[in-house]
Protein backbone atom coordinates (compact mmCIF):
# COMPACT_ATOMS: atom_id res chain seq x y z
CA UNK A 1 0.00 0.00 0.00
CA UNK A 2 1.08 3.50 -0.51
CA UNK A 3 0.08 6.66 0.98
CA UNK A 4 1.54 10.58 -0.58
CA UNK A 5 1.51 13.51 1.57
CA UNK A 6 2.88 17.08 1.52
CA UNK A 7 3.98 18.87 4.66
CA UNK A 8 5.58 21.97 4.29
CA UNK A 9 7.78 22.00 1.28
CA UNK A 10 8.55 17.98 2.24
CA UNK A 11 7.31 15.52 0.08
CA UNK A 12 6.28 12.10 2.14
CA UNK A 13 5.73 9.15 0.54
CA UNK A 14 4.56 5.94 3.06
CA UNK A 15 4.51 2.24 0.93
CA UNK A 16 4.42 -1.11 2.90
CA UNK A 17 5.43 -4.49 2.53
CA UNK A 18 1.55 -5.95 1.85
CA UNK A 19 -1.55 -5.15 2.50
CA UNK A 20 -2.82 -7.36 6.03
CA UNK A 21 -1.25 -8.35 8.74
CA UNK A 22 -1.81 -11.56 11.18
CA UNK A 23 -1.82 -10.63 14.85
CA UNK A 24 2.12 -11.68 15.80
CA UNK A 25 3.64 -10.40 12.68
CA UNK A 26 5.71 -7.65 11.99
CA UNK A 27 4.33 -4.09 9.68
CA UNK A 28 7.28 -3.05 7.86
CA UNK A 29 8.02 -0.61 5.17
CA UNK A 30 9.55 2.57 4.04
CA UNK A 31 9.00 6.17 4.40
CA UNK A 32 10.50 8.67 1.54
CA UNK A 33 11.17 12.29 2.12
CA UNK A 34 11.89 14.63 -0.25
CA UNK A 35 12.76 18.47 -0.11
CA UNK A 36 11.72 20.62 -2.64
CA UNK A 37 12.89 23.58 -1.16
CA UNK A 38 15.58 25.57 -2.03
CA UNK A 39 16.96 25.53 1.63
CA UNK A 40 17.58 23.12 4.32
CA UNK A 41 14.14 21.65 5.93
CA UNK A 42 13.92 20.32 9.57
CA UNK A 43 12.72 17.30 10.37
CA UNK A 44 12.99 17.27 14.01
CA UNK A 45 9.18 16.82 14.30
CA UNK A 46 8.73 13.79 11.78
CA UNK A 47 8.49 10.70 13.15
CA UNK A 48 7.10 7.09 11.59
CA UNK A 49 3.95 5.37 14.25
CA UNK A 50 1.72 2.84 14.64
CA UNK A 51 -1.78 3.48 16.47
CA UNK A 52 -4.94 2.41 17.25
CA UNK A 53 -8.18 4.63 16.41
CA UNK A 54 -12.00 4.80 16.35
CA UNK A 55 -12.78 4.62 12.56
CA UNK A 56 -15.68 7.00 13.61
CA UNK A 57 -13.23 8.98 15.39
CA UNK A 58 -10.44 9.18 12.39
CA UNK A 59 -12.92 10.05 9.92
CA UNK A 60 -14.67 12.87 11.71
CA UNK A 61 -11.05 14.13 12.50
CA UNK A 62 -11.27 14.13 16.36
CA UNK A 63 -8.50 14.90 17.99
CA UNK A 64 -6.54 13.20 19.99
CA UNK A 65 -7.70 9.70 18.41
CA UNK A 66 -4.87 7.93 17.43
CA UNK A 67 -3.19 5.83 20.28
CA UNK A 68 0.35 5.89 19.50
CA UNK A 69 1.49 1.86 20.16
CA UNK A 70 5.38 2.37 19.09
CA UNK A 71 6.80 5.26 17.07
CA UNK A 72 10.32 5.88 15.48
CA UNK A 73 12.65 8.79 14.69
CA UNK A 74 13.98 9.26 11.89
CA UNK A 75 17.43 8.99 11.10
CA UNK A 76 18.97 12.67 10.75
CA UNK A 77 17.75 15.83 11.72
CA UNK A 78 17.20 17.77 8.64
CA UNK A 79 17.31 17.66 4.66
CA UNK A 80 19.28 19.65 2.17
CA UNK A 81 17.88 21.22 -0.53
CA UNK A 82 16.29 18.80 -3.12
CA UNK A 83 18.29 15.96 -0.83
CA UNK A 84 16.13 12.74 -0.49
CA UNK A 85 15.89 10.33 2.57
CA UNK A 86 14.38 6.71 2.80
CA UNK A 87 13.52 5.40 6.51
CA UNK A 88 12.47 1.91 6.79
CA UNK A 89 10.80 0.67 9.56
CA UNK A 90 8.96 -2.48 11.75
CA UNK A 91 6.51 -2.85 13.93
CA UNK A 92 5.83 -6.20 15.67
CA UNK A 93 2.42 -6.72 17.07
CA UNK A 94 1.46 -8.68 19.93
CA UNK A 95 0.68 -12.43 19.73
CA UNK A 96 -3.49 -10.76 21.05
CA UNK A 97 -2.94 -7.25 19.01
CA UNK A 98 -6.93 -5.88 18.78
CA UNK A 99 -7.99 -7.56 14.99
CA UNK A 100 -9.36 -4.81 12.81
CA UNK A 101 -13.39 -4.99 12.72
CA UNK A 102 -15.90 -2.01 11.17
CA UNK A 103 -15.63 -0.01 14.19
CA UNK A 104 -11.56 0.20 14.96
CA UNK A 105 -8.27 -0.50 13.35
CA UNK A 106 -4.45 0.16 13.51
CA UNK A 107 -3.27 2.53 11.71
CA UNK A 108 0.02 3.71 10.40
CA UNK A 109 0.60 7.25 11.14
CA UNK A 110 3.51 9.74 9.90
CA UNK A 111 5.18 13.08 10.11
CA UNK A 112 3.95 14.97 12.88
CA UNK A 113 2.20 12.68 15.12
CA UNK A 114 0.66 15.18 17.13
CA UNK A 115 -1.68 15.90 13.59
CA UNK A 116 -0.38 12.95 11.63
CA UNK A 117 -0.82 11.92 8.03
CA UNK A 118 -1.76 8.54 8.48
CA UNK A 119 -2.74 5.13 6.41
CA UNK A 120 -5.41 2.31 7.72
CA UNK A 121 -4.11 -0.93 8.11
CA UNK A 122 -6.22 -4.65 8.60
CA UNK A 123 -5.03 -6.74 11.21
CA UNK A 124 -6.38 -10.50 11.11
CA UNK A 125 -6.62 -13.30 13.50
CA UNK A 126 -3.69 -15.48 14.05
CA UNK A 127 -3.42 -18.85 12.25
CA UNK A 128 -3.85 -20.34 15.36
CA UNK A 129 -7.51 -18.89 16.00
CA UNK A 130 -8.61 -19.26 12.18
CA UNK A 131 -7.71 -23.21 12.45
CA UNK A 132 -10.15 -23.25 15.57
CA UNK A 133 -12.89 -21.53 13.56
CA UNK A 134 -12.82 -24.26 11.06
CA UNK A 135 -13.09 -27.06 13.84
CA UNK A 136 -16.26 -25.20 15.20
CA UNK A 137 -17.49 -24.79 11.96
CA UNK A 138 -16.52 -28.63 10.37
CA UNK A 139 -17.11 -30.92 13.02
CA UNK A 140 -19.46 -28.95 15.25
CA UNK A 141 -21.61 -27.10 12.22
CA UNK A 142 -21.12 -23.67 14.48
CA UNK A 143 -21.01 -21.07 11.71
CA UNK A 144 -19.23 -18.14 12.05
CA UNK A 145 -21.38 -14.82 12.57
CA UNK A 146 -18.75 -12.01 12.58
CA UNK A 147 -15.66 -11.53 15.21
CA UNK A 148 -15.00 -8.19 16.64
CA UNK A 149 -11.42 -6.73 17.70
CA UNK A 150 -10.99 -6.65 22.16
CA UNK A 151 -8.52 -5.36 24.29
CA UNK A 152 -7.23 -8.50 24.57
CA UNK A 153 -7.05 -9.26 20.60
CA UNK A 154 -10.33 -10.64 19.39
CA UNK A 155 -13.93 -12.45 20.07
CA UNK A 156 -15.24 -14.65 17.84
CA UNK A 157 -19.48 -14.56 18.13
CA UNK A 158 -20.55 -18.12 16.93
CA UNK A 159 -23.95 -19.29 16.11
CA UNK A 160 -25.00 -23.07 16.87
CA UNK A 161 -26.42 -25.51 14.96
CA UNK A 162 -29.86 -26.38 14.98
CA UNK A 163 -30.16 -29.62 16.55
CA UNK A 164 -32.44 -29.55 19.28
CA UNK A 165 -29.80 -29.69 22.02
CA UNK A 166 -28.58 -26.78 21.42
CA UNK A 167 -31.65 -25.26 21.09
CA UNK A 168 -30.74 -22.77 24.45
CA UNK A 169 -28.05 -21.65 23.06
CA UNK A 170 -27.94 -18.28 21.23
CA UNK A 171 -24.96 -17.63 20.89
CA UNK A 172 -21.38 -18.67 21.80
CA UNK A 173 -18.40 -15.96 22.18
CA UNK A 174 -15.15 -17.37 21.96
CA UNK A 175 -11.84 -15.14 22.88
CA UNK A 176 -8.60 -17.20 22.06
CA UNK A 177 -5.82 -15.40 23.69
CA UNK A 178 -1.67 -16.35 24.35
CA UNK A 179 0.77 -16.19 26.30
CA UNK A 180 4.01 -17.39 25.35
CA UNK A 181 2.95 -20.86 23.82
CA UNK A 182 0.18 -21.30 26.02
CA UNK A 183 -3.55 -20.91 24.73
CA UNK A 184 -6.80 -19.38 26.86
CA UNK A 185 -10.13 -20.19 25.41
CA UNK A 186 -12.82 -18.32 27.03
CA UNK A 187 -16.44 -18.86 26.25
CA UNK A 188 -19.20 -17.14 26.79
CA UNK A 189 -22.34 -18.88 25.86
CA UNK A 190 -25.97 -16.78 25.71
CA UNK A 191 -28.51 -18.72 26.93
CA UNK A 192 -32.28 -18.88 26.89
CA UNK A 193 -34.38 -20.70 29.28
CA UNK A 194 -37.89 -20.98 30.33
CA UNK A 195 -37.85 -19.27 33.56
CA UNK A 196 -39.31 -21.70 36.01
CA UNK A 197 -40.47 -19.30 38.94
CA UNK A 198 -43.28 -17.53 36.08
CA UNK A 199 -43.94 -21.64 34.98
CA UNK A 200 -44.93 -22.75 38.39
CA UNK A 201 -47.05 -19.43 39.54
CA UNK A 202 -48.92 -19.45 35.86
CA UNK A 203 -47.09 -16.98 34.08
CA UNK A 204 -46.43 -19.27 30.90
CA UNK A 205 -43.11 -20.15 29.36
CA UNK A 206 -41.81 -17.20 30.09
CA UNK A 207 -38.21 -16.87 28.82
CA UNK A 208 -35.02 -15.69 30.49
CA UNK A 209 -31.69 -14.99 29.33
CA UNK A 210 -28.27 -15.57 30.88
CA UNK A 211 -24.99 -16.16 30.12
CA UNK A 212 -22.38 -18.84 31.63
CA UNK A 213 -18.97 -19.12 30.96
CA UNK A 214 -16.20 -21.63 31.04
CA UNK A 215 -12.37 -21.33 30.37
CA UNK A 216 -9.54 -23.79 29.31
CA UNK A 217 -5.84 -22.78 30.20
CA UNK A 218 -3.70 -24.81 27.88
CA UNK A 219 -0.08 -25.62 26.85
CA UNK A 220 1.48 -26.47 23.90
CA UNK A 221 1.01 -30.59 24.84
CA UNK A 222 -2.97 -29.90 25.01
CA UNK A 223 -3.29 -28.42 21.33
CA UNK A 224 -0.22 -28.66 19.30
CA UNK A 225 1.65 -31.31 17.14
CA UNK A 226 5.24 -30.52 15.88
CA UNK A 227 5.52 -26.60 16.56
CA UNK A 228 3.32 -26.28 13.04
CA UNK A 229 0.70 -27.98 13.26
CA UNK A 230 -2.48 -28.13 15.83
CA UNK A 231 -3.25 -31.82 17.35
CA UNK A 232 -6.73 -31.43 16.11
CA UNK A 233 -8.12 -34.76 18.27
CA UNK A 234 -6.98 -33.07 22.03
CA UNK A 235 -8.49 -30.09 20.60
CA UNK A 236 -12.18 -31.80 19.49
CA UNK A 237 -11.90 -33.34 22.75
CA UNK A 238 -11.82 -30.33 24.80
CA UNK A 239 -14.01 -28.80 23.17
CA UNK A 240 -16.72 -31.37 23.01
CA UNK A 241 -16.03 -31.08 27.05
CA UNK A 242 -17.32 -27.67 27.00
CA UNK A 243 -20.05 -28.10 24.55
CA UNK A 244 -21.55 -31.24 26.83
CA UNK A 245 -21.90 -28.43 29.82
CA UNK A 246 -24.77 -26.84 27.44
CA UNK A 247 -26.31 -29.59 25.55
CA UNK A 248 -29.83 -30.32 26.29
CA UNK A 249 -29.96 -33.82 28.09
CA UNK A 250 -32.57 -36.23 26.55
CA UNK A 251 -34.99 -37.38 28.23
CA UNK A 252 -35.04 -41.49 29.18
Amino acid sequence: MKAFSNLRKLELSLETQGEQWNQGAKVSGVLKIKNARTDIESLDDLKVGIAYADIKKVHAKTSGCFKVTSSINLPQSSLAANEQLECPFEFSLDSNTTVTDKKGSYHLLYGNLDQPFHLQISILPQPLFVELMKLFETFFRFKQKEYKGTKEGVDFILIPPTAREFVQVETLTLSPKVAGENLTLDYTFHLKKIDLVAASTGGGNKMTKEAKTMSQNLTPKDYRMGKTHIDQDKLLKLIESVLTEVKIKPLR
